[in-house]
């Protein structure tokens, strides 16, 4: 037996009342005077006999229900075994619709099948279709996984790279991987289509196990014109093998606003340029507005927002980027957060060709900030099954013979309630 707050246990030290208070009744002798002992028995009587048994009995249980109380502040638990299931499997969702996991599942109890994902819920046998645009964290659920009540447990995934974030955790020695690979793993998924003057270019990824890779291809809108919707909003397209309709947008021109001082003149002309190259690189319109900063007005909002002049910015942007001069930045353009940016050093031609400018500039705008997500889900690259489990050496033994706390705080209520009602009863008893 433990106990939550063992300082309280002083208060048994409460006992000894009810004792000095018996001991001290016991020193009170009431003397009565009379004139004659001749008709007086000498013996005890069976009443004064049976008042000492009550006597002691209520001292007992009110030395017990102080007990109790103390008990009780001090919140006792005693420990039990937890009960554990022999073997445990845990599926990843994306793997219940292969055909050598529903051959398994058949051979496998309901209670022995969980779903690798937060607080592992068990296997609908009758809807094996679950959501698999999750794709499981499995570092996270390794932590989780060993709190399961199990002497060994058996995870079938997939291994896939874009489920390994972070560092990876010790490995318990009972938890088992199993690298199965599904039924179909490759990828060739149409994301996006833009129009672009006379012309449609359509986003792909393709993946497999072994690639990962982002393409996009340009075609005339007079060869993809019977694919188009009636309404020009939409495109048929072919993607893994079926056939569906995908949003058709219209590219808008990229308006970037750069705000300088007289004497950055000719940083602006460069960034005008790299711009513009970018632009044609791309094949995206990025229209270059040049402002001095004295006569930027009062204004509360730009959108990609250039910040060149040495005068403090009170202009809000949902894409700003500010000239912040830093010897001892890392690199050309630093991110601070999604929406600021910090041009760190003055712009030259030779700092635009040695800091990869174009690719910081393209994270910058962030010209299409949806296929960040679209694209994780799309990741089927796989890898090997010991840089998931890890080296034998690093692998921890958990001990086998966990025990949990249980309060049996609710029942020492339960006996209070009920040395209290005996109390009053033997106490009633005295009195009559």
């Amino acid at each position: 037996m433990a106990f939550s707050n063992p300082l309280y246990l002083w208060g048994l030290l409460g006992i000894l009342i009810p004792i000095a208070i018996h001991l001290w009744s016991k020193k009170k002798v009431l003397t009565i005077k009379m004139g004659s002992i001749q008709f007086i028995d000498e013996s005890k009587s069976r009443q004064h006999k049976s008042i000492a048994i009550n006597e002691w009995w209520l001292l007992i249980l009110r030395c017990l229900l102080i007990s109790i109380v103390v008990l009780i502040v001090c919140e006792p638990t005693i420990e039990k075994p937890i009960k554990k299931s022999k073997i445990t499997y845990i599926f990843e969702p994306s793997l219940l619709e292969t055909k050598a996991i529903t051959k398994l599942l058949d051979t496998i109890s309901k209670d022995q099948s969980l779903l690798l994902q937060h607080n592992f819920p068990e296997i609908d046998r009758d809807h094996l279709q679950q959501d698999q645009s999750e794709i499981p964290d499995y570092w996270q659920l390794v932590n989780e996984i060993k709190t399961l009540p199990s002497d060994s447990i058996v995870v079938f995934t997939q291994a896939l790279t874009s489920g390994a974030k972070g560092k990876r955790p010790p490995m318990p020695a009972h938890i088992n991987w199993v690298s199965v690979s599904p039924d179909q793993n490759k990828v060739s998924e149409v994301v996006k289509a833009i129009k672009v003057g006379d012309s449609i270019t359509i986003f792909t990824v393709e993946s497999d196990e072994n690639r990962y890779a982002f393409a996009k291809a340009k075609h005339s809108l007079t060869s993809l014109k019977s694919s188009i919707h009636n309404q020009g909003d939409r495109l048929s397209v072919i993607s893994n093998g079926i056939k569906k309709w995908i949003p058709l947008e219209t590219q808008k021109p990229i308006a970037v606003t750069i705000v300088y001082d007289n004497e950055q003149q000719s940083q602006v002309s460069i960034l005008k340029a790299s711009f513009k190259a970018i632009s044609k690189y791309i094949e995206v319109p990025i229209n270059v507005n040049t402002v001095i900063a004295t006569a930027i007005g009062e204004v509360e909002f730009i959108n990609n927002l250039v910040w060149l002049s040495t005068q403090q910015t009170t202009i809000k942007s949902d894409k700003l980027l500010v000239y912040k001069p830093d010897d001892d930045a890392m690199h050309f353009i630093a991110s601070q957060n999604d929406s600021l940016y910090y041009l760190t050093a003055p712009v030259t031609y030779q700092a635009i060709y040695e800091a990869s400018f174009t690719e910081m500039i393209l994270q910058w705008l962030n010209i299409y900030p949806e296929l960040k997500s679209i694209n994780t889900k799309l990741d089927t690259r796989i890898m090997p099954l010991e840089q998931l489990v890890g080296n034998q050496k690093d692998q921890v033994i958990t001990n086998t013979n966990e025990v949990k706390k249980a309060s049996i705080v609710s029942y020492l209520w339960v006996l209070l309630l009920f040395v209290i009602v005996i109390e009053r009863i033997l106490a009633y008893v005295r009195k009559q």
